[in-house]
């Protein structure tokens, strides 16, 4: 991945003053529900520069990034989850390593199958799960929700949300995760999660305030005695390289690359959906490569 720089002083300024991202993962007393608290400040602010968006849109892929490393805090650390939100005109695709690391793009498209999708991979690539359900809302937050109630049958609360300042710029983001586990006979109604739970505003706003992960789950399920289990590194990361790029190129079918020496554009360039880095290759390398022996 190229790591592009955050132009605007002011907001590398703020962004000095408030705590590491990373999420904090905790069990109740009893463990009869996992709480999860993510902060994601700096990273929705890495992906905005790479991905060159700003305004709605950033707003909008950060909530995905929040959604998918909050999904991929339940996987183990080799697996990855993807986020996949079909609906026109603002679609998404978002991915997360159990390890903490996130990426993924906005799309648009025409269609509107109004469905949002969760699949969970293996190192090795083997999916290990696939749900599909339609969506409840045109929030994302919404839609999640409803996934892992319907489809995975856990009682599971989600909140997400940025905080801007007087110049819309991102200066708090994260979000929360509060599901129920099964096997355990602790009453449920003595923990009223979906009343317990901030909503994404107020969370992002405690982060921008320079609150951490571990300050508001403390204060906001006292009753409960959340004892940390875990912590994770949250950071934008993609795995894309020149080199990786290049194999895929050296792979298209011998006609295909005659075309390109012949035709061009040179250079030629690759761009990653994921992190919308771009890869240039003059006409020499690309000699070099498609008359490399297989």
């Amino acid at each position: 991945m190229i790591e592009q720089p955050i132009e605007d002083p002011e907001l590398l300024e703020k962004l000095k003053d408030i705590s590491a991202d990373g999420m904090d993962l905790f069990l109740t007393r009893s463990g009869a529900h996992r709480i999860v608290a993510l902060h994601a400040t700096n990273l929705v602010n890495q992906m905005a520069a790479n991905h060159r968006v700003h305004g709605e849109d950033a707003e909008r892929l950060a909530i995905g990034y929040i959604l998918v490393l909050l999904a991929a805090s339940t996987i183990k650390n080799p697996e990855r989850v993807l986020l996949i939100s079909d609906v026109a005109p603002h679609g998404l695709v978002t991915e997360a390593t159990g390890t903490g690391h996130v990426r993924g793009y906005l799309k648009q498209s025409d269609e509107d199958p109004g469905t949002i999708a969760v699949l969970r991979y293996s190192e090795s690539q083997d999916l290990l799960h696939h749900g599909r359900i339609e969506t409840v809302s045109e929030d994302l937050v919404d839609n999640l929700t409803a996934y892992y109630n319907r489809s995975e049958q856990l009682e599971t609360h989600l909140s997400a949300g940025v905080f801007l300042d007087e110049e819309r710029r991102i200066v708090g983001a994260g979000g929360m995760l509060v599901q129920s586990l099964p096997g355990i006979g602790e009453d449920r109604n003595a923990f009223p999660i979906s009343r317990a739970i901030p909503d994404g505003a107020e969370i992002a706003e405690m982060f921008a305030h320079g609150g951490t992960a571990g300050e508001i789950v403390r204060t906001r399920f006292p009753d409960v005695a959340p004892r940390l289990v875990a912590t994770r590194p949250a950071e934008f990361s993609c795995h894309c390289s020149k080199k990786r790029f290049a194999r895929f190129l050296s792979a298209l079918p011998a006609g295909e690359q005659e075309d390109i020496l012949e035709n061009g554009p040179f250079p030629l360039r690759t761009t990653c959906h994921n992190c919308n880095s771009t890869y240039r290759y003059e006409r020499w390398e690309l000699l070099e490569l498609f008359t490399e022996p297989g």
